[in-house]
Parts: C-alpha cells; sequence; structure tokens
C-alpha cells in the first residue's frame, strides 16, 4: 500500500542533523550546523588528515 508520507532511513537521517532543542532540520555554517528556528548551534570539530596519507602503499604493496 502507498503512502503519503515518506519514511525516512538511515542516509536521510545521517545527512542533515535536526536541531535538538526544538527538532528543525539544521542548515550548515562555518564550524558546524545551526537552526533556523530557534538559532540552536551544533559545532563540528576540524579533522586534518595526516600529510603522510597520501604516500600509503596499496593493498600489494604498490
Amino acid at each position: 500500500m502507498l503512502t503519503s508520507v515518506q519514511e525516512d532511513d538511515d542516509f536521510d537521517i545521517g545527512s542533515e542533523p535536526r536541531c535538538e532543542v526544538c527538532g528543525t532540520v539544521m542548515r550548515t555554517v562555518d564550524g558546524g550546523y545551526q537552526c533556523g528556528g530557534c538559532g540552536w548551534e551544533l559545532d563540528v570539530p576540524w579533522i586534518e588528515r595526516p600529510t603522510g596519507g597520501d604516500n600509503l602503499p596499496g593493498i600489494h604493496g604498490g
């Protein structure tokens, strides 16, 4: 049976966070996410990749 309401899956849940205060889908801002409804912010720490990561050997050493 088809319904008019689309259910969320794991990809939808992880793609855009929801505000912990009011449940609104948050928007991307510098340094994290911000709720457009109440202004609550979620900070996302910057993770820098090690510089040696580009020179890692392949599966078979090449």
